[in-house]
Order: C-alpha cells, then structure tokens, then sequence
C-alpha cells in the first residue's frame, strides 16, 4: 500500500518538476532576451542541474539512515524555492540593470549567465535528488525485490512530468499567472513532504 502511495506521489512531483522547467523558461527569456536563449538556458540548467543532483544523491545515499526523511527536507527546499523564486527574480534583475549601465556587453553577457545559475540551478540539484532518494528509499523496504518498482517509478514521474507541462501551458498559467504557477508548483511539492511525514 505504501509503496502504491509513493508511484502516485512521484507522479505529482513530475508535475511539478516540469512546472518549475515551463516557468523558469518563461522567466530567463525576458531575462536574456530572447526566447530561445531562455529554453537553452533552462534546458541545460535543468537536465545538468538533474544529472548533479543525482550524482549527489548517490554520494549520500550510504551515509543516509533515513531516505525518505531527506526526501521529505529536499521537497520542502524546493518548495522554499518556488515561492522565493519571483521576488528574488525581481530583486537581481532590477539590481543587474542599475550596476552594469557601464558594463561592456561581454561583461553583461557573462554576469547574466551567472545569476541565470544562480537563481535556477540549486533548484534543479534538488530535483535531481529526488529519484535516487525515493528508489533507495524503496529498495530498501523491498530488498532485491525493490528493483521492479524502478521502472514503475520512473513511469509514474515522467507521466506526471508530461501532464506538467500541458497543465502549466494551458490551465495554470492562464489562470494564475508565471508566480502563481510557481507557487502552486511549491505546494505541490509541500503537499508531497507532508504525505511521506
């Protein structure tokens, strides 16, 4: 039962993962310039940022006694981010374009790539540490037999994953708007947390 519990939560934590990615993407286009600059961007970040992330995780998961209890605080980070996302955005932009009037391009080219990973990339980390976490968590649980639930589970994310992506074109942002999506994303990811508790 609980394992079933575990496949439908990671199906929401795929929708709000894809969330963070359509929002970000939206974010560092009006940041850049452009809007294929801000999908390159967001799409390196975030499948680097997933990629780091897992790496870490992997670090931590034999010196980690209680995985779902790290699950739980990397999904309350995330949340922590979403909502802090669209203040700190304004903060750093409005910032950025008071200091580097006299910067030359190239000097602005660079320090806009860095708050661009600045503001997006832990977040992404975060995520990446998600899979691990929860697949350690029930491989535990299961011995060897744990190993089936890996496909299941990587289903059940990447499903939610889609599903993010279409419900935050066509109904969240419509509706709520870029910082309103983020949040909603972010009590996504609170609602998760508070299910493993």
């Amino acid at each position: 039962m609980f394992s079933r519990l575990i496949y439908l939560l990671f199906f929401f934590s795929g929708i709000a993962g894809l969330i963070y990615e359509s929002i970000w993407s939206r974010y560092l286009k009006l940041f850049l310039g452009h809007s294929s600059y801000g999908q390159i961007w967001t799409l390196c970040i975030y499948m680097g940022g997933l990629g780091l992330g897992s790496f870490l995780a992997a670090k931590l998961l034999p010196k980690t006694k209680r995985l779902f209890l790290t699950y739980i605080v990397v999904e309350l980070s995330v949340a922590l981010g979403a909502f802090c996302f669209h203040p700190f955005y304004l903060k750093w932009t409005h910032w950025f374009y008071d200091l580097s009037v006299s910067w030359s391009p190239t000097s602005i080219e660079a320090f806009k790539i860095a708050l661009v990973l600045l503001s997006t990339l832990p977040m992404a980390i975060l995520l990446g540490m998600t899979f691990p976490l929860v697949s350690a968590g029930l491989m535990r649980i299961h011995g060897d037999g744990g190993v089936s639930s890996l496909p299941r589970l990587y289903f059940t994310n990447s499903l939610g994953a889609a599903w993010g992506v279409i419900f935050a074109s066509y109904v969240a942002i419509p509706i709520w708007g870029t910082e309103g999506t983020l949040k909603f994303a972010g009590v996504i990811n609170i609602l998760i947390a508070l299910s493993f508790g």
